[in-house]
């Protein structure tokens, strides 16, 4: 399973791949939201480091607007992908992106509905929430874990990539679903190579003797 880093921080991300443990960056909203320049140069520093794809947070104000943004973003470079919405317009604005060669994240999807669409918009990743579907009394893995198998028996070329993930059994669960990937916080990926602590051994517990 791949694992993507979400982290505006570069040096954040120079440290994880010092092990190889990442894939690839999500940069959340706020970093997404920078103008353009300073975005850019953010993005030319990933790329610099060879991390892989890069998945930026598009604003869905209207169609022609986001795919506006989407055709500006991708002229940073091929590794950038573009995050639409799992909505009509979001659908509308994958497609175009798929017709341009333009790689896209659609998500978070809340059903396997929802993927299918995805994924026939053209879809490069389709994105689970599975911190959120857990919170709204689902199974964020299961859900996770059905939509990749959506996508290899229909041999869509989508992958799932999934987010909200919430701690190490998260990352062990979808890597056995066979979820192709999942974003993770820089906390969380140091996480999982901590030692476990030991609970103390308890203590005796003294009766007293007979006579």
């Amino acid at each position: 399973m791949k694992l993507f880093i979400e982290s505006a921080s570069v040096e954040a991300t120079e440290e994880a791949l010092d092990i190889g443990a990442v894939d690839g960056v999500v940069l959340g909203r706020r970093a997404s939201a920078e103008p353009l320049a300073a975005l850019r140069a953010l993005a030319d520093e990933l790329f610099d480091l060879a991390v892989g794809p890069v998945i930026i947070d598009v604003p869905m104000r209207s169609v022609d607007a986001a795919l506006e943004r989407a055709r500006e973003l991708a002229a940073f470079g091929d590794e950038v992908a573009c995050r639409l919405p799992v909505t009509r317009d979001g659908l509308t604005v994958c497609r175009a992106c798929f017709d341009e060669g333009i790689a896209t994240w659609v998500g978070p999807c809340a059903s396997v509905a929802q993927a299918l669409l995805a994924a026939k918009a053209g879809a490069t990743w389709i994105g689970v929430d599975v911190g959120a579907v857990d919170a709204a009394g689902g199974d964020g893995v299961k859900l996770a874990e059905d939509i990749a198998g959506l996508v290899n028996d229909c041999d869509f070329e989508a992958q799932v990539l999934a987010e909200g993930v919430q701690h190490a059994q998260h990352v062990g669960e979808l890597a056995l679903a066979g979820v192709h990937s999942a974003a993770v916080a820089p906390e969380l990926l140091w996480s999982l190579a901590a030692t476990p602590a030991r609970k103390a051994a308890a203590a005796p517990v003294r009766g007293s003797k007979r006579r």
